[in-house]
């Protein structure tokens, strides 16, 4: 990651990815997907849909505790 100081943004700071990162990314998002893919391997695509619609009811719960 980068950072480019600029003047009159406030307490702001840009950053951006370096082609280090990025390709770092891109890595963690191909090892994110294969694990997906093998977790849901054997569901039915509702029950798939479903789960997604239970975590993300889950995430919204433990976000409104804070």
């Amino acid at each position: 990651m980068s950072t480019e100081i600029k003047p009159n943004i406030g307490r702001a700071l840009p950053v951006a990815l370096t082609e280090a990162g990025r390709s770092l990314l891109d890595q963690a998002d191909g090892i994110v997907l294969d694990v997906d893919d093998r977790m849901t391997a054997d569901l039915a695509p509702d029950d798939v849909r479903r789960l997604a619609s239970l975590l993300t009811t889950c995430v919204r719960n433990l976000r409104s505790c804070r």
